[in-house]
């Protein structure tokens, strides 16, 4: 299936959907504290990668053998696994599209020697055994995902436990935001200033809040995509319902448009993005934003100068290889773009012509796509649109109000 996007700017306002990565640590806190799920308020259509933490946590729930279909969701796996491991289920987790090529081994190798037994080296696996305290020790440069998924499982074991990272932590928003939801439900963690240290001073055990349902706060990562269309031209579009203040990393995006030159404003939780004279950022370092990548990529796409985005080699480990299709993505409506083996560089041209451009099945990819096409002289066919339900659902309808 492909549709036909229109070449038009987008204007207006918007309410950014719930925070995936929020949303995600809040459902397994809240089940994890003996409430459920349901506990979180997730308005709007909840994505597929939400669907599915949510189905699992039930199925973890439920059963001490449970089947743990994580989708194509890479959190959901990486989040899961060590909990389950804690928990001493006999599971077994599935998995489609890309995510069993995504790299699990590290995680796997620290959990059998802590007293876990795993059957397989990717998906589909089964787990046996319970998770022994201890000391842990993971390199920071491997996915957060890991250290977040450890994080919430070794309060549930039976004595206080050490995680040691032996290199620089990278992604550090996220596991800021992991702490943060942590503290939130009365689990108590030391840590040092550069998050390389985290120490259970004694055994903690999740408490839910009083205030039930849960409110989940606008995603910054999805925002981003409408936020870099208000850059691109027409009067400016605002995005209600983000917090300038949020732990959320990809936060990061009103910041680097206005670099670019674009005006940013704020009122209350409501940001608005107009269009100015859009100039490059020599470099950008995306250690600890990979997933503004597409979106920064098509903004930098008609920027004067040359943008780099570098340290960009995990997103090779996406949905797609997410270095190659944003490349691809730009190079099919007119853009210029090349990679080396951890960078994207992207020089500006005035206006993209339009084309056709192959989602690859990433959600990001068909997102940056259809801003792309509002500073295009063409139209832009895109194939495999509905990839954006990975994330946000409703992304297309809401782009049509914004016409």
């Amino acid at each position: 299936m492909a549709i036909t996007l229109t070449n038009s700017p987008l204007r207006g306002d918007f309410t950014a959907p719930p925070s995936k990565s929020v949303a995600h640590r809040l459902m397994i806190a809240a089940t994890l504290a003996g409430g459920s799920p349901e506990d979180v308020l997730i308005p709007g259509s909840p994505s597929q990668d939400l669907t599915v933490t949510a189905t699992c946590l039930r199925a973890l729930k439920a059963s001490a053998t449970p089947v743990l279909d994580c989708g194509e969701s890479g959190s959901t796996l990486r989040f899961l696994l060590p909990i389950a491991a804690a928990l001493g289920k006999c599971a077994a987790f599935l998995g489609r599209g890309r995510l069993p090529e995504r790299p699990i081994g590290t995680l796997l190798e620290l959990l059998k020697s802590h007293g876990n037994i795993v059957a397989g080296n990717q998906l589909p696996l089964a787990l046996a055994g319970r998770l022994q305290a201890g000391t842990f020790t993971l390199p920071g440069n491997i996915s957060s995902q890991f250290i977040t998924g450890l994080l919430f499982a070794l309060p549930l074991l039976e004595a206080p436990s050490h995680l040691q990272l032996t290199t620089e932590l990278e992604s550090a928003d996220y596991v800021r935001l992991t702490l943060d939801i942590l503290k939130r439900f009365g689990v108590e963690i030391q840590t040092n200033a550069s998050l390389t240290e985290f120490v259970w001073p004694r055994l903690s055990r999740y408490t839910l809040p009083n205030h039930l349902p849960l409110e989940v706060e606008g995603d910054w990562s999805n925002a981003a995509f409408f936020l870099a269309a208000g850059a691109l031209g027409g009067d400016g579009i605002t995005a209600h319902g983000l917090n300038p203040a949020s732990v959320q990393g990809d936060r990061a995006i009103a910041q680097l448009l206005e670099r670019f030159g674009a005006i940013v404003t704020w009122a209350d939780n409501a940001c608005t993005v107009k269009p100015g004279m859009l100039h490059a950022i020599p470099e950008i370092d995306v250690r600890a934003i990979p997933d503004l990548v597409p979106i920064l990529a098509v903004v930098a796409g008609v920027a004067q100068g040359t943008t780099v985005f570098t340290n960009a080699a995990r997103l090779r480990l996406k949905e797609s290889d997410r270095l190659e299709t944003t490349a691809r993505l730009l190079r099919s409506v007119g853009g210029k773009a090349e990679t080396t083996e951890d960078s994207l560089i992207v020089t500006g041209v005035d206006r993209y012509h339009g084309g056709t451009v192959d989602s690859c099945n990433d959600h990001r990819i068909a997102m940056a796509a259809a801003v792309a096409a509002t500073r295009a002289t063409g139209t832009v066919t895109l194939e495999n649109p509905a990839a954006v339900a990975k994330s946000w659902p409703d992304f297309f309808t809401v782009c049509g109000t914004l016409r």
